[in-house]
């Protein structure tokens, strides 16, 4: 977590690198397009949440899907439907400010994960 921080500190970054952070959050489409942009400007910054942004997006179909085969299941599917979509948005939230806030935090529990899986994105 404090090697994406420090890098950060020292770097400087715009309005364009913000926008490719916050754009990575956005769905799939909104991550291919923050993708591209970052293709000519790359900074640890643009790669951290492009990075990010894909593992979230990803577990948010996952977790979609198998939010979709549990809701059948009587009363535990509906529970079990409403926490993980909770925990999901909250995991997007938290990430989506921090990439307004100009933050290269990980996500609690998945965002270093998320790094080591996706560090073949440079």
């Amino acid at each position: 977590m404090d090697e994406y921080q420090n890098q950060e500190s020292t770097e400087n970054f715009g309005d364009e690198d913000k926008t490719i952070a916050i754009l990575s959050y956005i769905t799939i489409v909104g991550w291919l397009a923050a993708y591209i942009m970052s293709v000519n400007k790359k900074t640890t910054f643009n790669l951290f949440h492009i990075r990010q942004g894909l593992g979230v997006n990803l577990l948010v179909i996952a977790i979609w899907i198998i939010t979709k085969v549990f809701v059948f299941v009587p009363f535990i599917g509906w529970y079990f439907n409403v926490i993980l979509t909770l925990l999901l948005f909250i995991i997007w939230v938290i990430s989506f400010v921090g990439a307004v806030n100009g933050e290269a935090k990980p996500v609690i529990l998945v965002g270093e994960p998320f790094q080591k899986m996706f560090e073949a994105i440079k």
